[in-house]
């Protein structure tokens, strides 16, 4: 990046202009407030930031380093949304065709009639199912599927909305192998991945998992075998099945296991150069390729929902065709923001009106309302590298 040079503390390349994220970032690693992490901005297809630091395993106390990936959980959600949009714009799939066509299994009770589109925006009724499974239903994926298959939709398809945290993505990876025959794991390197060159996966290969930094909650402020749920949900209640079913903890995501399989709504690893690079694609042009033409990309974060979230009913689910908008995300940079946050607090995603992409991976998980403080503060420092009004500041 033409000389630049990142701020002491950390490694890699921050312009100038961009020197206010660089001076956050090298504050959240500064004094252990962060174990290790990566952050990237793109600008006008050109990257302006690309800074990583501390450690991607402290049991060994392995380095971040320039190559290191890691996993952002819900993040993962982003590539689904970007794979899918960019099928449907070259004719592979279309959003509007039911699953069923392909699926006959996914019948009753409206199933029949789920969409790609609806399962995008959070609207196929299915966001969980009763039946108790265990992480290698997750790892080998059919059971899930075969559970969804026999599911009661917890509202008639197509009428609400609700926040899919796992199925999101396996119903859509069940789309995509009834149009295509191929796993979404492998449309995403052919279609995503490869032509930007990006370190991105959905089941990542076994000789990328040295890279991987490993994933430890914060011991300040969640025990390690916490369970990966925002809130103490009543047993057997619909959040708690959409999020805690099967029960894991945070760590638990380490396994080899679960890193290999594809579970699409979450376990995508990427560099968070990569996920800066993919949205600055969706954007504009990046090195020759542009995933998004300018209607796919306005169908994309135009809002298919704003309604209550029937799973979490104190949020509003505010989305696209599977990217959240403003109202979605607490950190954003104003109304042409669209991307996807991660629980433990990743963040990617890019803005129409200003042409710049970002994202942020870190390795020290924090949750609930921890997981927002470090990823805002990034984005504030983007703002105003910009010199954006922060949307959250009256008067701004």
């Amino acid at each position: 990046m033409r000389g630049d040079v990142a701020p002491a503390g950390v490694e890699g390349h921050c312009d100038p202009a961009f020197a206010a994220v660089g001076e956050v970032f090298a504050g959240l690693m500064a004094g252990g407030r962060e174990l290790g992490a990566a952050v990237a901005v793109y600008a006008d297809g050109r990257p302006v930031v690309d800074l990583w630091g501390g450690v991607a395993d402290s049991r060994s106390q392995r380095p971040w380093t320039a190559d290191t990936v890691a996993m952002g959980f819900s993040v993962a959600k982003g590539a689904v949304a970007a794979l899918c949009c960019r099928l449907a714009q070259e004719g592979v799939v279309d959003l509007d065709e039911h699953l069923s066509r392909t699926w006959p299994e996914l019948r009753g009770d409206g199933k029949e009639a789920v969409t790609l589109r609806w399962v995008l925006s959070h609207r196929a009724g299915l966001p969980a199912v009763r039946r108790d499974l265990d992480p290698m239903d997750l790892v080998a994926g059919q059971p899930v599927l075969d559970a969804l298959a026999a599911e009661p939709p917890w509202w008639e398809p197509g009428t609400a909305a609700g926040y899919h945290p796992f199925t999101y993505g396996f119903l859509a990876a069940a789309a995509l192998r009834g149009a295509t025959g191929r796993s979404l794991g492998a449309l995403l390197d052919e279609h995503v991945a490869a032509p930007l060159g990006l370190d991105l996966w959905i089941g990542l290969p076994d000789e990328v998992r040295p890279r991987v930094a490993r994933l430890e909650p914060a011991e300040d402020d969640e025990p390690v075998d916490r369970t990966d749920v925002p809130e103490p949900f009543e047993p057997g209640s619909l959040p708690e099945r959409a999020f805690a079913n099967p029960p894991m903890s945070a760590a638990s995501w380490n396994a080899a296991a679960l890193l290999r399989a594809e579970i699409p709504a979450v376990n995508a690893v990427g560099s968070a150069r990569a996920w800066a690079r993919l949205y600055a694609a969706c954007v504009g042009e990046v090195d020759g390729v542009r995933l998004l033409d300018p209607a796919w990309l306005a169908a994309a974060t135009t809002p298919e929902t704003c309604e209550p979230d029937l799973v979490q009913d104190h949020n509003l689910l505010h989305v696209g065709l599977g990217f959240r908008l403003p109202a979605g995300e607490p950190a954003v940079t104003g109304p042409g923001w669209f991307g996807h946050g991660g629980s433990g607090g990743a963040l990617a995603g890019a803005d129409r009106d200003t042409g710049v992409a970002f994202a942020y991976l870190p390795n020290r998980l924090r949750f609930g309302v921890a997981e927002d403080g470090h990823r805002a503060q990034l984005v504030a420092a983007l703002r105003d590298a910009l010199g954006l009004p922060d949307p959250y500041r009256p008067g701004g």
